[in-house]
């Protein structure tokens, strides 16, 4: 019992630094996660502290068969969504891409389903957009494309050439 008491709080002390390009894998595994563009530190947080961190964390996509007004109409009492955006497609439907910061996604479609039901009213799709890690780099590299070619001229590339 002591001997793993002690193994227990030997690994709380342990930290281990891990460098990889799969951010699903580095998600999977760290509870702390250092990101890097250009040379600088762009963030530094736990997983899903980074997600929520990011403008269109979850998004929620529906397509309907109804004017705006009335989606619209249907959804202000769901108090989770923070952001609606919509478009009409070439087959005259409404796409509507719903953002929220809300922990559960599940929780806010669902919401959005039985809102949509209540009024008599088929959702023709759904779909859910969790936001990745892959996601939060890309957003919080956005502007490193200047720091990338300052540090680009800065490398010498080998041609492949021998040089004798």
């Amino acid at each position: 019992y002591l001997l793993s008491k002690r193994r227990k709080e030997y690994d709380l002390l342990l930290s281990r630094n891990i460098s990889s390009h799969i951010l699903s894998e580095v998600q999977a595994i760290c509870d702390q996660i250092l990101m890097i563009a250009g040379g600088k530190l762009v963030a530094f947080d736990e997983p899903g502290n980074l997600e929520r961190r990011l403008n269109s964390s979850n998004e929620i996509v529906i397509t309907v068969n109804m004017p705006a007004e009335e989606a619209e109409a249907i959804l202000v009492n769901i108090h989770d969504i923070t952001e609606v955006d919509m478009e009409e497609t070439d087959g005259g439907l409404l796409k509507l891409h719903l953002r929220t910061g809300h922990d559960d996604l599940y929780e806010v479609s669902g919401a959005v389903f039985s809102a949509f039901a209540k009024e008599g009213k088929v959702l023709l799709e759904m779909a859910l957009k969790k936001a990745s890690l892959e996601d939060v780099f890309l957003e919080l590299t956005e502007g490193a494309d200047v720091c990338k070619e300052e540090w680009e001229s800065e490398v010498d590339y080998y041609d492949g050439s021998m040089e004798t």
